[in-house]
């Protein structure tokens, strides 16, 4: 097992007091969770505390153990050693080297440095544990009691800071320019990758990175997630992207619109989106609920007599990594307290009934004092070609 101090790893994305602000404010959570410590194993909560994006956990847990009074300390295979220590902020940095040895060298680690009893937060809920990794360090640590902290560090990033914000707002406009393109793009014949490889391109020109999860054409809309393919754009098709412009993996997410010829069907079910998106914009306000703003867009979706058409929850939080598993989730029912500097992404896709296409818009918001502020342009016109 090494034991090694890693350096300030130059070009980091944020400051130094960004990081140590982040690492304060989960320790400073640790009372309302109730835990003596946490062992974080999720991708994302390790790039988001440490610079470093775990990229090699995919494979081997990596352990990175937050407690008060004790050094940061972060436990991965000895093959990523160098790659952790050259994108990290300073950690103690212990390896072990096969998947056999690495919940031993946790519980070793644990034990000097005293945090072998007590509650111990775990990540049971968020990827990069599994059922064997928890059940192993409890036996290994027969004197902790294991605590469900899935939510703990999630909710520390939930609210951004100013240097965060800044990236999202860079991202933006990335995101903007590919937008852009894709109306631009949009002819007869052209295939969805053919127009997905000129998006990806616009907005990589700002100087972001890319993410794009499709542009779609025609009956292909109404395939939820479906990635881009052949399909080639015809008269009479609905046609949609999803995009976000990346900086720092911060991601700003559109989803945008657009009809090759008419049809009035699609234009009456784009608007309607429009109204949903609307009203969950103007309730996403300091101190709501999540579940208020996903009614808040279903109940104008329902009130219309068409709620087969929404499938889906309204939005959730985001940022770095765009969203996955844990984030907070605006979906019926949401229990959790929208607070200022939170930035969620709501898009609003609506699926014709008989599953014939579904269209539909979205904004990336930075909740407010005074409201939701809207991170784009704002246009959302749906585009007639």
């Amino acid at each position: 097992m090494a034991n090694t101090q890693s350096s300030l790893a130059p070009g980091l994305p944020f400051s130094e007091a960004e990081y140590n602000r982040r690492w304060q404010a989960v320790l400073d959570r640790f009372q309302e969770f109730g835990v003596d410590a946490v062992i974080s194993t999720f991708s994302r909560n390790h790039q988001y505390l440490t610079g470093h994006a775990a990229s090699g956990s995919y494979a081997r847990p990596y352990y990175l153990i937050i407690a008060p009074h004790v050094p940061r300390t972060n436990i991965v295979r000895l093959f990523d050693e160098w790659n952790v220590r050259a994108e990290s902020i300073p950690l103690k940095i212990h390896t072990y080297h096969q998947l056999t040895e690495a919940g031993k060298v946790c519980a070793e680690v644990m034990r000097s440095l005293g945090l072998d009893r007590g509650r111990v937060g775990m990540e049971l809920d968020l990827f990069g544990m599994t059922a064997r990794d928890a059940m192993e360090l409890q036996e290994l640590l027969p004197n902790i009691e294991v605590v469900d902290v899935s939510r703990l560090i999630l909710t520390v990033a939930d609210i951004k800071s100013a240097e965060e914000i800044a990236v999202m707002r860079k991202a933006m406009k990335g995101t903007e320019a590919g937008v852009a393109a894709f109306v631009d793009v949009l002819r007869e014949g052209v295939s969805e990758l053919e127009a997905a490889a000129i998006v990806q391109a616009a907005v990589e020109s700002t100087g972001v990175d890319a993410t794009l999860f499709g542009i779609l054409f025609g009956n292909h809309t109404a395939v939820g997630h479906a990635k881009s393919g052949n399909n080639r754009l015809k008269q009479g098709d609905v046609a949609y992207i999803e995009v976000g412009g990346r900086v720092h993996d911060y991601a700003a997410g559109l989803v945008r619109s657009a009809i090759y010829g008419r049809h009035a069907e699609a234009t009456a079910l784009y608007e309607l989106s429009n109204a949903a998106l609307e009203a969950a914009i103007a309730a996403a306000m300091p101190g709501a609920l999540t579940g208020d703003v996903d009614a808040a867009a279903r109940g104008v979706v329902e009130r219309a007599g068409r709620p087969q058409t929404f499938r889906q929850r309204v939005g959730y939080s985001c940022g770095l990594g765009w969203s996955t598993r844990g984030y907070t989730s605006l979906e019926p029912g949401g229990q959790n307290v929208l607070r200022p500097n939170m930035a969620l992404h709501m898009p609003l896709f609506l699926t014709d009934e008989e599953g014939r296409f579904a269209i539909g818009c979205s904004e990336t918001i930075l909740v407010t004092d005074g409201g939701a502020e809207v991170l784009s342009n704002g246009d959302r016109e749906l585009r007639f070609l």
